[in-house]
């Protein structure tokens, strides 16, 4: 069986990505590495409606101009509990730094997308995001 997660590219007005660095808990996938706002789909939730709970859930803010922009399928792996299929979106964010309270994960940044290459994600996610620079 293959899990289902959404995912967004928080986009600020500098065209900066808010990112935020994983627990280091051996129990989750990709512990202590930096990821992209999101998390798994409930059963009879849509992509749309994970994205919406998980943002609340993990910054509490309000987000606009959501679009999909693909999906990244994952393979099981050491770090990652069984195949997983991504649904990749963007938004917009007119928050500073100082104004989102993280509420899981260690830490937030935002960074050019440019700049990812420097940070330790996913590597399925650094493909994907060579194909938006």
């Amino acid at each position: 069986m293959v899990k289902k997660a959404a995912k967004i590219f928080l986009i600020n007005k500098r065209n900066e990505i808010l990112i935020f660095l994983r627990d280091d808990k051996p129990s989750i996938d990709y512990p202590n590495y930096w990821d992209l706002i999101g998390g798994l789909i409930e059963p009879e939730e849509t992509p749309g409606q994970t994205l919406t709970r998980e943002i609340i859930e993990e910054i509490n803010i309000s987000v606009s101009n959501i679009t999909l922009l693909g999906n990244i399928l994952i393979k099981k792996n050491p770090l990652n509990s069984e195949d997983t299929q991504i649904f990749v979106f963007k938004g917009n964010i007119d928050r500073e730094i100082s104004e989102i309270q993280l509420n899981e994960g260690q830490k937030l940044e935002f960074v050019k997308l440019e700049e990812l290459e420097n940070f330790r994600i996913v590597p399925e996610y650094k493909e994907f995001f060579s194909k938006l620079i």
